[in-house]
């Protein structure tokens, strides 16, 4: 929760990047349900590659689309 207490109005927009750690823990849960997963804003990062690469040597088929 984010309380802001002041006398004008605030607006604007705020692009929210990818959870590092959350990616880390749900990628290879993957491999407990045999279908397709999508996710969506996942970060950039060599730490996700790794996890990308052990999945498909697990056997898992990975695609990765960098959208800008």
């Amino acid at each position: 929760m984010i309380r802001i207490v002041g006398g004008k109005t605030l607006e604007g927009m705020v692009k929210i990047a990818g959870s590092k750690l959350v990616a880390q823990r749900l990628l290879p849960l993957t491999l407990l349900q045999p279908r397709q997963w999508i996710f969506d804003n996942v970060p950039d990062i060599t730490d996700i590659r790794y996890i990308l690469n052990i999945l498909e040597y697990l056997g898992a088929r990975v695609s990765y689309t960098k959208v800008s």
